[in-house]
């Protein structure tokens, strides 16, 4: 699956998930298959976002890379996951403090630059000794992160819920 980066207005506020340059490959003994390659959207708050295609596009395959649900022989080999909610940030920064680096005031490429390698929570903004603004990097999270974030504000991401649908 191959996409461009959708321009939104942006007076509604940043993303709550930006997906820049996703690329999830399938190794077997025979072939690489590339599932998903430079995969870019944003989803905002309040918006609804279809990914649509053919069967074996992969759409399914966005998805759970999204969730931190690929297994073997599949990888998620590069891109960067952020989801931007204020609540999970402060839950997060507070329960993975050991995991979370302070970025205000860093350019956006040095973030990662600036991370330990297993530090995944990235506060931009302070309100006082509270994390007001930033993000957590689901590409870097642990996998019991990742647990605790499907669980609580990533619900569902559906798989078919209009089978019959046929966009033309």
């Amino acid at each position: 699956m191959s996409s461009r980066m959708l321009h939104r207005d942006r007076r509604r506020g940043g993303p709550i998930l930006s997906v820049e340059n996703l690329r999830t490959a399938f190794f077997t003994d025979k072939e690489t298959i590339r599932a998903v390659d430079g995969a870019s959207f944003e989803v905002h708050e309040g918006e609804t976002v279809g990914i649509v295609g053919e069967s074996g596009s992969g759409k399914s395959v966005t998805a759970r890379s999204i969730m931190g649900l690929i297994e073997s022989p599949g990888e998620v080999l590069d891109g960067r996951i952020r989801f931007r909610d204020r609540g999970t940030l402060e839950r997060f920064a507070d329960s993975f403090s050991g995991k979370t680096v302070d970025v205000a005031g860093i350019d956006d490429d040095e973030h990662a630059a600036t991370a330990g390698d297993d530090d995944f929570v990235f506060v931009e903004e302070w309100s006082g000794d509270d994390p007001s603004g930033g993000y957590v990097d689901v590409t870097r999270a642990s996998p019991s992160a990742l647990r605790k974030l499907r669980g609580n504000r990533i619900t569902m991401i559906f798989q078919d819920p209009l089978s019959s649908l046929n966009p033309v």
